[in-house]
């Protein structure tokens, strides 16, 4: 369990021993910092057909069936509905059909996860085809 210090402040690993996943029920922060450098990538290709990636994701409205979330117990039934209503997103499926690469299972399930902030390049490229 990871405890803030004084200040408030906490960290999960550093540059070295990092974590690379988390569960988290919810999580709040002030920003989030992606690696991006240029020297730490290689096969780098324009995204192509965005307008049309974008055109064929559907965004929806849901709430969370706690019974099947990962790590629900009869114990913490309770603490786990409490956050289950009126989120907006993707189907992990449907963005599977356009855009796979963002599409991995949860590690030890049959449940399939989103990584949402690399849809950010593609609205980016979709804009501009727009604007062209």
């Amino acid at each position: 369990m990871m405890r803030p210090t004084a200040n408030n402040f906490g960290k999960l690993g550093n540059a070295t021993n990092r974590f690379f996943e988390g569960h988290f029920n919810s999580l709040f922060v002030g920003g989030i910092q992606i690696t991006s450098d240029a020297k730490t990538k290689t096969n780098v290709v324009k995204i192509d057909s965005a307008s049309d990636k974008i055109a064929a994701l559907r965004g929806v409205s849901y709430d969370y069936i706690p019974e099947a979330l990962p790590g629900y117990t009869p114990e913490n039934a309770e603490r786990m509905a409490a956050n289950t209503q009126n989120h907006l997103g993707f189907i992990a499926q449907e963005v599977e059909r356009v855009l796979p690469e963002l599409v991995k299972p949860l590690d030890g399930t049959d449940i399939k996860t989103v990584n949402y902030t690399e849809i950010i390049p593609v609205l980016v490229e979709a804009f501009k085809e727009e604007k062209a």
